[in-house]
């Protein structure tokens, strides 16, 4: 029994042993970390009215369409203001309705197309012709975001114009949103 005793103490002596320096270590841990990280990217965004046809000129007069919709945003932070402008890229019938969009002056209707809203006024009183780039809201107008609904079309159709070869007359604006 003795020596049970004493093979127990030992055993008990080699693990105590063991266990002070484990303890030791536990006390002073040695840590290190890392940083997990994402980002939300920027995004500009412009959503423009949809197709706007204007109907089928069958008589002298304006055409025209109103109450139109177009906004632009972003979610970048150090974007404070937002212009929006229109314009027709063509470069030799700039601003006119031409057969099937051509840039032909042999090809185009007499009158150039008008918009109005926003910056220019709102319809029937204030129009621009699109011949040049017409700045529909000043950059310095919003914070992070600006809103037309009142954009709006027209087109004076004249007599000659009736006589024109037969088909769909039109133009593609593009619309520039600016941040700053």
């Amino acid at each position: 029994m003795k020596k049970r005793i004493l093979v127990l103490g030992m055993v008990l002596a080699l693990v105590a042993a063991l266990v002070v320096p484990m303890a030791a270590l536990a006390a002073n841990p040695t840590t290190g970390t890392t940083l997990v990280s994402g980002q939300i990217a920027c995004t500009y965004t412009i959503t423009p009215p949809g197709a706007i046809n204007l109907g089928i000129f069958t008589a002298a007069g304006n055409y025209a369409e109103t109450g139109k919709s177009i906004s632009v945003s972003t979610n970048d932070p150090s974007m404070t203001y937002c212009g929006i402008k229109v314009k027709d890229a063509k470069t030799s019938t700039t601003g006119y309705l031409t057969l099937g969009g051509a840039d032909d002056v042999n090809l185009k209707l007499t009158n150039a197309l008008k918009v109005a809203g926003g910056a220019i006024g709102a319809p029937p009183d204030y129009y621009a012709e699109l011949t040049t780039e017409q700045t529909l809201k000043a950059a310095n107008t919003s914070i992070g975001s600006a809103n037309i609904t009142d954009f709006a079309v027209s087109q004076t159709i004249v007599s000659g114009d009736l006589t024109k070869t037969t088909g769909t007359y039109s133009l593609t604006m593009t619309f520039t949103a600016t941040f700053s």
